[in-house]
């Protein structure tokens, strides 16, 4: 009795699985041909808008069509524009290097050599330069050195067969005389370090930021502008900084000059200083009458007759 119980119990397993196998296979079949028909049913309209936008001859296509041709036509001449109007490095360097040497040698008639700078302030001596042309170069001690085409910041002084070294305007204990444009007086330059230098003068005489500083026993020479001013009204004198145009960790070339451009007679100190104190005082076209007194003792007026106020200019 219990062999056919077993026989019909594995008989309606048997059945299940193979009507699981069957619904399988159907959902196998029926499912992608269903899922092609709803995408179809979707993307029908998208199709139809994509042709007639791409293939349309309606005012509307047309429209469309020239706008995404336009913009892609924008959008490549921009990039042409921005790959030549982009510098590669090489031209960007010559352009640079070009400005450069003619600021240090093309606006001077003087006989310069141009000196990269080798060593700076940090791996020398504070105010000190090391230069790459020496003795074998024509270098001289007492040569001025130059970072533009009158702007003199230092003396050479140390030669060696391949490099030089520059001892500057700002180094502790240089002193030098300079004249001063708008107290129009002369003064002592004294380095203070730090690539700081400074001008004492007399309380009462007007010192002002943006000065110029000449150095008259350099031709030609100006150090730089006055940047800063410490006046104390209680104190009998006041000072004048000045710093370098350039900043001396800035500094790649310089030119150097001659020593014969340096001058060490005090009268063509002198003579330099009243050239620039006659043309800051000359009056162009000045008519003075000239009076002569006759012989009754009356003064008389004779032809005017055009002076130079320079020429009456005492000497200093």
């Amino acid at each position: 009795m219990r062999t056919p119980l077993r026989r019909t119990s594995n008989k309606q397993r048997i059945g299940r699985l193979v009507f699981l196998i069957l619904i399988v296979l159907a959902i196998g079949l029926l499912v992608p041909p269903a899922a092609r028909l709803i995408g179809a049913t979707v993307m029908y309209p998208v199709q139809v808008v994509e042709r007639w936008l791409t293939q349309s001859s309606m005012v509307v296509p047309v429209l469309w069509r020239d706008k995404i041709d336009m913009q892609a036509e924008i959008s490549s001449l921009n990039q042409t524009v921005a790959e030549l109007g982009r510098k590669d490095t090489t031209q960007i360097r010559l352009e640079t290097e070009n400005s450069r040497l003619r600021q240090l040698l093309s606006a001077t008639t003087s006989e310069r050599t141009l000196a990269v700078v080798t060593a700076k302030p940090t791996e020398l001596p504070y105010d000190l330069l090391q230069v790459d042309r020496g003795s074998l170069a024509g270098i001289e001690v007492g040569s001025p050195v130059y970072i533009g085409s009158d702007s003199v910041i230092g003396l050479v002084s140390a030669v060696y067969p391949t490099h030089s070294f520059v001892t500057l305007f700002t180094t502790p204990g240089f002193l030098a005389t300079v004249y001063l444009t708008g107290a129009n007086v002369t003064a002592t330059l004294e380095g203070m370090g730090g690539g700081v230098a400074r001008v004492k003068v007399p309380q009462g005489i007007l010192l002002r930021i943006g000065d110029l500083v000449h150095v008259p026993s350099v031709q030609p020479g100006v150090y730089g502008q006055i940047t800063w001013v410490e006046s104390e009204p209680t104190q009998p004198e006041q000072y004048g900084y000045i710093t370098p145009a350039i900043p001396l960790m800035s500094l790649y070339q310089v030119a150097i000059g001659k020593p014969s451009h340096v001058t060490v007679d005090a009268t063509s100190v002198i003579q330099y200083i009243e050239t620039l104190r006659q043309e800051a005082l000359v009056v162009p076209d000045l008519v003075l009458p000239e009076t002569a007194t006759s012989t009754d003792g009356a003064a008389t007026s004779t032809p005017e007759v055009a002076i130079d106020t320079a020429t009456t200019s005492p000497a200093l």
